[in-house]
């Protein structure tokens, strides 16, 4: 492994900012005799956050959420969803863009996440407007077109006592269900017409052993295993033998942002996102989940590595190089960099080529 760094000094917050790369030999990890697959960085210095899968005859379907630009300071701002497939975890072709203006959102980056459903030969994209509320589009194929069924949210504010926003589909026998929420989740069945609500919200208990009720942070992910329902947020994560709960407390879920779960080849993972360039402008990656003989699941250091040191190899980058006012960068080869700035930032963003 080979490692360049530099040292960017920054007088209006009296602190060294230090920015290593390290050259990486490679992105992938295959472990356990080449069966199972941890990828670092599924598409680099893209953007792509957010990820959520279908598996459609032996092809990967993944939707990602699209960080607009590295430059935001205060929030995310996501201009697009951006349709990926893979048959093997490793590469990956880009199949389509859905713009918010194909959508009640309008011209507003508000692309936040979302999750997918297949029934009766149609496709589903159920999608967020940003942390407002969450509508959702349909397809005779995954690629497309896609077309906004309502025109209006399916999940108004103030539908629940929650934030309308972050939607899960959990498929149970011939049911299909939608979860969504911050802090608390609420889930309800979704009608046959898959854009309509059958039943009224439910609150779904999470309590730890001392009957204590625990808090959730945003983006549930729910996967069944073995007559187990784990239900996923952040690091955290609970299990119950019924979908609506009550559910139990267990603890560490692998670190990472927003996640889909899934089985690939008789495999167990998870797709989630990462800080990459900046929090602001982030990455996607696949770990591999192993499992205790009575469910829990195992933690591992390689795993759980959400660093955000990663190497830069620009095939996908869609940003071009940039210095920021203030900032004097230069590159003797591509990854030679060194410079310093004198802006108040937190990293310095002018990596991508």
């Amino acid at each position: 492994m080979n490692m360049k760094c530099f040292i960017l000094s920054n007088n209006n917050i009296y602190k060294t900012l230090f920015i290593i790369i390290f050259l990486m030999a490679f992105n992938v990890v295959r472990c356990n005799n080449g069966s199972e697959i941890i990828v670092k960085s599924i598409i680099p210095d893209r953007g792509v956050v957010d990820p959520h899968v279908i598996i459609v005859n032996d092809t990967l379907y993944c939707m990602f959420g699209h960080d607009k630009s590295w430059h935001t300071v205060d929030t995310w701002v996501m201009d697009r969803w951006e349709l990926w497939a893979t048959t093997d975890l490793t590469e990956w072709t880009h199949i389509l863009d859905i713009s918010p203006t194909s959508t009640y959102l309008g011209d507003k980056p508000n692309c936040w996440a979302g999750d997918f459903a297949e029934r009766d030969g149609k496709f589903y994209w159920y999608f967020s407007n940003k942390d407002i509320d969450t509508g959702v589009m349909v397809a005779s194929s995954m690629y497309g077109p896609w077309s906004d069924s309502l025109g209006k949210p399916l999940l108004p504010k103030g539908l629940a006592k929650t934030k309308s926003y972050d939607p899960e589909i959990i498929k149970e026998g011939d049911r299909y269900y939608i979860m969504w929420g911050a802090g608390t989740y609420y889930i309800a069945e979704l009608d046959d017409d898959m854009v309509s609500l059958r039943t009224n919200p439910e609150m779904v208990v999470i309590n730890d052993d001392s009957g204590n009720q625990v808090p959730t942070a945003d983006k549930s992910c729910v996967f069944f295993r073995n007559g187990w329902y784990y239900l996923s947020w952040g690091n955290k994560y609970a299990m119950s033998r019924r979908l609506k709960g009550p559910y139990r407390f267990i603890g560490e879920f692998p670190a990472g942002g927003h996640a889909s779960v899934f089985e690939f080849k008789g495999k167990w993972y998870a797709i989630q996102e990462k800080s990459e360039t900046n929090i602001f402008y982030r990455g996607t990656q696949i770990r591999v989940l192993s499992f205790n003989q009575d469910g829990t699941i195992i933690l591992s250091q390689e795993e759980n590595d959400s660093s955000h040191v990663k190497a830069y190899n620009f095939k996908y980058s869609t940003q071009g190089w940039s210095g920021e006012t203030g900032t004097e960068v230069k590159r003797d080869c591509p990854y030679n960099i060194y410079g310093h700035t004198t802006l108040a930032a937190t990293s310095l963003t002018a990596f991508i080529s």
